[in-house]
Formats: structure tokens, C-alpha cells, sequence
């Protein structure tokens, strides 16, 4: 599944971040990754504006810097708060449907299909944020499974940075407006309606019927254990 996903993704144009990093970027980003928080990946642009941006709330405005790089080796709190600010949770239920789309059609009927023995599907969605798309990949296996292999079950992992987000995905409510792009027949059959909004049901038709102990985590692999 992996190896389609990134064939996939390779045929798209994905845009350059062509801005030049500042002297004073690695050192912050040295101190981040020190803390057990890398980000190296992310778009030199996003994070530079993001990093003046705690700066200045924390009292260090252009050109004091060096100041800011000193405060964050010592200042535990500090750190902590640059790193939740540079933790960009962007995420929608089915939120890019043309990835979606090469899942159901041509990835998903394999997967199932191929899947050795009886045992639990086991997949894991990294850098899930709040949970919204690793509950729809999670409903899209799901009725792959109950098109071709109904006796298997799923276990869905997921892991992010931010333990807030990671919290609410663990909860699995969301808001109508969340939930917009989710289909009548699909909140019928995997949500329940309640005072807080819509949640992932618990019932027997539900996607937890399917799932050994889902467990979503911050840190490593994912554990079996259930949450």
C-alpha cells in the first residue's frame, strides 16, 4: 500500500519553498530537535514566520534573536510553547479526494483482497493531527472490507506530535461544519449524533466493532496495546 501511496504522490506538483533561511534557523531548529521536536521537513517559510512570530510574544523582536536561541536551551516552558506553535494541524474528514479517490479504486480492493490469513488489517496513519483522516481511511477499508472480506477486522493506528490533537482524536467528536464532507449514509452509519456534535460511534455496526484496541500516540511505533 505504501509503495502505490508514494507512486501516487510522486506524479503530483507539489510547490518549491524557494526562501532562503535565516543564519539564526538551525540554531532554533537544533534546539527544537534537542527537545525531541524535528522539523526539518517543514517549509523553511512557514516556520520562520512562525518563529518571529513566538519570538515577539515572548518579548524578543527582530534583530535579538541570538537572545531567543539562549532563552530556549534553558527555558523548558519556552521551548514547549515555540514547538506547539510550529505544529500546524490542518486536516478535514476525506480531505484530499483525489488521493481518496486512488485508495477506494485502486489500492484499497488489493490490500483487502491480498491480505493474508485471518488477522486484523493493521494500518497506521502518521502525523494524523485530529483524527479526521485517519477515521476516514478507517471507513474507506472498512467498506472494502464489507465488499470483499467481511470476516476480517481493522486496526487503526495513529501517531502525532501534539498531544491536544492526539487527545481529541482519541475522543473522535467533531463539529457539524467538520463533518460537512462526510456523507448522509456515512453519518448514519458511523457517528452518532449527540449534545457535543458528532461522534465515531461505539455501536456494533460501527468502526470500533472492527478495531483491536486502537491506540493513538505520540511517541515511536504503534503499540498493540489498547487505549
Amino acid at each position: 500500500m505504501g509503495a502505490a501511496i508514494i507512486e501516487n504522490r510522486n506524479m503530483m506538483m507539489l510547490p518549491k519553498d524557494n526562501v532562503k533561511p535565516a543564519p539564526w534557523l538551525e540554531p532554533v531548529l537544533s534546539r527544537l530537535k534537542a527537545g525531541g521536536h524535528d522539523f526539518s521537513g517543514y517549509k523553511v517559510g512557514t516556520m520562520q514566520r512562525r518563529i518571529e512570530r513566538r519570538a515577539r510574544m515572548a518579548g524578543h523582536h527582530p534583530g535579538t534573536m541570538p537572545g531567543y536561541i539562549e532563552r530556549l536551551g534553558r527555558d523548558i516552558t519556552e521551548l514547549q510553547t515555540l514547538a506547539n506553535d510550529l505544529l500546524i494541524n490542518v486536516t478535514s474528514f476525506f480531505r484530499d479526494e483525489a488521493v481518496f479517490a486512488t485508495l477506494t479504486d485502486k489500492i484499497l480492493p488489493d490490500l483487502v483482497q491480498d491480505h493474508e490469513g485471518d488477522g486484523p488489517i493493521r494500518l497506521w496513519s502518521a502525523g494524523c493531527s485530529t483524527g479526521e483522516e485517519a477515521w476516514s481511511l478507517a471507513i474507506l477499508v472498512l467498506e472494502e472490507i464489507a465488499r470483499s472480506r467481511p470476516h476480517l477486522k481493522l486496526q487503526l493506528f495513529g501517531t502525532d506530535l501534539d498531544p491536544d490533537a492526539i487527545a481529541k482524536a482519541r475522543r473522535g467528536v467533531y463539529t457539524a461544519g467538520v463533518v460537512e464532507r462526510v456523507s448522509p449514509a456515512r453519518l448514519e452509519r458511523y457517528f452518532i449524533a449527540d449534545e457535543h456534535g458528532w461522534r465515531i460511534t461505539r455501536s456494533r455496526a460501527s468502526l470500533k466493532r472492527y478495531m483491536e484496541g486502537p491506540k493513538l500516540d505520540r511517541t515511536g511505533e504503534p503499540s498493540a496495546e489498547p487505549s
